[in-house]
């Protein structure tokens, strides 16, 4: 690696490494996760079209992972939560899915089912599947007894919500109605 000149190149490299030693070395996962985030910061211009940026914003969710599962390091939920809301407000399916369940099991942040709710739906409808099973449990939990049928696309201001809104499930998915006040900020 240190011969690559690119930095997208290293990029590239240590995100394959930490995905080839994911199950074997824990602490190399955790060192390639942070040399690979550690080379560049593409939050102020991050564009998706660029594969370096995407290379990047990947990275910087699996330093979130290392923080989240212990891997390489000592748990630490509030930097996994950091580093998930990143890479959710740049749009990566997967940092949508892992911040809702920072949400979810109060993670690093204050419980809140409600943005769970939010951004598994947010995550589901920006690509991420394996969020509509975790989608059906929140509802579940928030005592919604009746059949979920995918994701709903919500308009802008649907997405800011507080935990007295209202939530109906028609054949479109989850609509949530109520006054606008705080939440799951996209």
């Amino acid at each position: 690696i240190a011969e690559l000149t690119d930095i997208g190149y290293k990029m590239f490299a240590y995100k394959f490494l930490f995905e080839f030693c994911v199950e074997t070395d824990a602490n190399k996962c955790f060192e390639y996760a942070q040399k690979a985030v550690s080379l560049a910061d593409f939050e102020k211009d991050y564009n998706p079209e660029i594969p370096m940026h995407k290379t990047w914003l990947d990275c910087v969710n699996q330093l979130g992972y290392c923080y989240d599962m212990g891997v390489g390091a000592e748990v630490n939920y509030d930097k996994a939560f950091e580093l998930y809301q990143k890479c959710a407000k740049l749009g990566l399916p997967l940092g949508k899915a892992n911040l809702a369940e920072c949400y979810e099991l109060g993670k690093g942040v204050e419980k809140n089912e409600i943005n769970a709710l939010c951004y598994y739906n947010d995550a589901l409808v920006a690509g991420y599947e394996k969020a509509e099973e975790n989608l059906k449990r929140v509802l579940e939990k928030l005592g919604i007894e009746k059949q979920y049928s995918g994701a709903y696309i919500p308009r802008k201001e649907e997405f800011y919500m507080d935990i007295e809104d209202v939530f109906v499930v028609t054949d479109r998915g989850v609509v949530i109605t109520g006054q606008v006040k705080t939440g799951c900020i996209n």
